[in-house]
């Protein structure tokens, strides 16, 4: 409600039930409702909401308190609110057939239908009449209540209510004048005098709302000039009889030529020559009606489109601040009381996904001036967006809107008029400080002439010039367009005027709005009045302007800038925005780094995504290694350590499926040597670590670009560059032997303590060859020395070695049976000592 400050929110539990209502004044009304709302309505005059149900009036001051009217009349159908006027409400509904309220009796009759007229007195709290209506009016009532409202015309220059029923199969609207009064008498509050009919023309319906649009908004933008030939394709239904299909074809094709010229003729917009109508009509008796077939497009391009068709409101001014919205609804925010709290609790509603897309150069253009001089109008023309435009005040506060025009993106900011009465001096300062900020291009909408109104517009700007310090290089890099609108005749002088003066001003004082807020950078535009040709085409003047801005290197960084900058204007802290991007680059890095080492990406490990750059939102990818195995395995979501304590720390379960992974990549691994297989594991590991260590040093600096020789940054890089020295030397695989068996241990390097202290190579330590002297598989443990065996006694000798008990001892003699001389050996070459190491304060096994 932009009359009023307050708003008031109806939370429905469902289309039968609604719960409460809540004022987003931070007052909840505890008292719940439980009927079936048929229609809500708002009063702004009176601060109220009223809900109409069935047979019950709802009525709730938003400011004050909760009532409850007195239920109306019974009836067997649906009520039918229609409106209101002045404090008295009007709808229709059902008579009693026992009784009318003054006591007489009411007989439904076949001419007569059961529906009467009641008016209820808000201010009173009672129904205070009721009346018969018309015929016609009773039975649109009960077939379809939507076709039936309360209708403002004006009659000899005073507005007159009117009860009226339209039919839109015969193109006809039945009005009939009511006169009410609000004495407290039941039979002198209403009267409904004869009707009279209104024919409008089948041709004129359906298209002027098309017509209606393109006066407002832009046929085809100007920044979009040179884009194909627009085709627009509309297909009219008509319940008549097949019989009428010529008849109303040939209808439907003079509406649209008539459209057609009307579009070329009066407005005289660009593009008003390239629009093609393809129309068609279908006659149906209520049947299904087969489509015309739709142009194939690609479903994201689809809503990309539909989603910034629709601009979104994003802060207001009042109270001597800003008032900052999540997702274009106003929310309470007294309780932030620093900027990265409120700065996270800014969200920009469907577009933040859009902007984060936006990888790109995105341009930020944005509008500012007096109120009702055409501001939204120009943007809208110049970019194709849909602010909302009207003789009067329309635009409440800052408003978003984002287009993608011949391939690049603008991001289009929409400020509500400054210097009215509604806004107090700070208010405008503060809105214009934002605008100058964040904005590559301001477009400052002003009147023919420099008055006194200008002048102060221009120190209320001046005002905010030095609150906040000038120290990063990506706010205040606009220049300052002033389009000057109704220059019909000499628009060279009134340029002249405007340059000058506004150079005057800046000469009056040291640090002067145009140096500070737009580099000295000042436009003059002169515009003739609009809905004329040249309007449009000197809206290329500002186009010349937008192609010479310095873009934004990607959709974030603007989010970033803009979130940052009205979290701080609306706690008005006036601290450094570098220093503050700074430290929120600082924490947002710290906040990824150890998900960044250990699985290569940023997010929880179900929902883990690529690392993307800090400041345009591209995704940072892995290398390329040059090793096909290593390439093979994705990067991503392969966890070479865990964060303990701040710290990449590995444990044997994680390093045993490392190597299962790297194992199960490697082509010819069946065949392979157990040592060399395990010379190639180790290889890729390395290889494989390498990549992460490159991947996060790399998203590292892109994210820091520009930053790199501050404190903080430096302090930082040095703590990751040593924490990825770490993760290399923790995540490879230890050099002893297994000890069970020949193969090498598989636990990380330097594995004392963890998961018992003896070396293990993770496999069931058997070896896995025929034995030579029968087809069993051999007996021994992995990776041994001398002959294979399955240990049978007709093979080998079979008596114990004499180094049994040594931990890679085969335990029996494996020459052959009845040797002599010779004392029983194994067959292995070097045998370790069982026992642990002498010093106290080791824990591995002697070797």
């Amino acid at each position: 409600n932009r009359n009023c400050c307050e708003t008031v929110l109806l939370v429905l539990h469902s289309d039968e039930d609604m719960k409460r209502f809540t004022q987003l004044s931070e007052v909840n009304i505890s008292e719940y409702v439980a009927f079936s709302p048929r229609a809500v309505h708002c009063i702004p005059s009176s601060k109220s909401v009223l809900v109409v149900s069935e047979n019950k009036i709802l009525s709730h001051d938003y400011v004050k308190h909760l009532s409850r009217l007195p239920s109306l009349p019974c009836c067997d159908h649906q009520t039918s609110w229609l409106g209101f006027q002045d404090r008295i409400l009007i709808a229709a509904c059902g008579a009693e057939e026992n009784g009318a309220q003054d006591g007489s009796s009411t007989i439904s009759t076949p001419d007569r239908a059961v529906v009467s007229l009641i008016a209820v007195d808000l201010a009173e709290n009672c129904v205070v009449g009721r009346c018969d209506i018309p015929k016609e009016v009773a039975q649109a009532v009960k077939k379809n209540p939507a076709s039936v409202d309360i209708v403002q015309l004006m009659v000899k220059g005073e507005p007159v209510e009117h009860l009226g029923v339209a039919n839109a199969t015969s193109g006809q609207l039945r009005l009939w004048p009511l006169d009410v009064k609000l004495a407290r008498v039941h039979d002198a509050w209403v009267h409904v005098s004869p009707d009279s009919e209104v024919k409008v023309a089948h041709s004129e319906i359906a298209l002027d709302v098309v017509y209606d649009v393109l006066i407002h908004f832009a046929i085809v933008p100007c920044m979009a000039e040179g884009a194909p030939k627009l085709q627009w394709t509309l297909q009219f239904v008509a319940e008549a009889d097949p019989e009428q299909q010529d008849e109303l074809e040939q209808c439907v094709v003079e509406a649209c030529e008539v459209f057609q010229s009307k579009v070329q003729t009066r407005t005289g917009k660009p593009g008003s020559d390239l629009l093609e109508l393809d129309c068609s009509l279908v006659c149906t008796n209520g049947a299904a009606v087969e489509l015309v077939p739709a142009e194939e497009h690609c479903l994201a391009t689809v809503l990309r489109g539909l989603i910034s068709s629709v601009p979104i409101q994003v802060a207001r001014a009042e109270r001597d601040g800003i008032i900052v919205f999540r997702d274009g609804v106003r929310q309470p925010t007294s309780h932030f009381h620093n900027w990265e709290d409120l700065m996270e609790h800014i969200r920009f509603g469907m577009y933040e996904p859009l902007l984060q897309a936006a990888k790109q150069n995105v341009v930020v253009v944005s509008s500012m001036g007096k109120q009702s001089t055409g501001k939204s109008y120009l943007l809208n023309h110049l970019l194709g967006t849909a602010f909302d435009v009207s003789g009067g005040r329309c635009t409440d506060g800052v408003w978003l809107s984002m287009k993608e025009v011949l391939g690049k993106t603008f991001v289009i900011l929409d400020f509500e008029g400054l210097g009215t009465s509604e806004r107090k001096p700070q208010e405008d300062m503060l809105l214009s400080l934002l605008n100058s900020a964040v904005s590559r291009l301001t477009v400052f909408r002003s009147e023919m002439c420099f008055d006194k109104s200008t002048q102060s517009l221009f120190r209320r700007m001046q005002a905010g010039a030095a609150l906040l310090p000038k120290d990063d290089a990506e706010l205040f890099r606009g220049p300052f367009v002033v389009a000057v609108k109704d220059v019909e005749t000499k628009p060279s002088e009134v340029s002249k005027e405007f340059m000058d003066k506004i150079r005057d001003m800046s000469h009056d004082t040291q640090d002067p709005f145009l140096k500070v807020l737009y580099g000295g950078k000042l436009q003059i535009v002169c515009f003739p009045a609009p809905n004329k040709a040249p309007f449009y085409k000197q809206i290329k003047e500002l186009k010349k302007q937008v192609a010479k801005c310095q873009p934004y290197a990607g959709g974030l960084a603007f989010m970033t800038n803009m979130k940052l900058l009205m979290a701080k204007i609306a706690l008005l802290d006036w601290t450094s925005t570098s220093e503050a991007k700074i430290a929120q680059r600082v924490s947002r890095l710290q906040l990824v780094l150890s998900t960044a080492w250990c699985r290569g990406g940023w997010g929880s490990a179900s929902d883990l995504e690529e690392l993307v750059n800090l400041q345009t939102n591209a995704a940072v990818l892995a290398p390329s290694s040059g090793d096909p195995v290593v390439d093979s395995i994705p990067d991503l979501g392969l966890s070479l350590a865990e964060d303990k304590d701040g710290l990449p720390d590995i444990s044997a379960e994680l390093m045993w499926n490392l190597v299962d992974i790297i194992v199960d990549a490697i082509p010819d691994k069946s065949t392979a040597e157990p040592h060399r297989l395990r010379a190639e594991v180790v290889a890729l590991l390395g290889k494989i670590v390498a990549r992460r260590c490159t991947k996060v040093l790399a998203w590292f600096d892109a994210s820091v670009a520009g930053l790199e020789s501050n404190q903080q940054i430096m302090t930082l890089r040095r703590d990751v560059e040593n924490k990825l020295t770490m993760l290399r030397d923790r995540c490879k695989l230890c050099a002893a032997q297994c000890s069970k068996c020949g193969l090498s241990c598989s636990l990380p390097c330097g594995h004392a303590g963890m998961d018992g202290d003896d070396h293990d190579c993770h496999t069931d330590h058997l070896c896995k060859l025929q034995c030579q002297f029968c087809e069993e598989q051999c007996g021994s443990f992995a990776c041994h020395t001398g002959k294979h065996s399955c240990g049978d006694k007709d093979h080998v000798c079979g008596e114990p070695c004499v180094h049994s008990g040594s931990r890679n001892c085969r335990s029996v003699c494996t020459k052959e049976p009845g040797h002599s001389g010779d004392e029983h050996h194994c067959g292995t070459e070097v045998h370790y000592c069982p026992n642990r190491c002498s010093l106290t304060a080791c824990k591995q096994l002697c070797n």
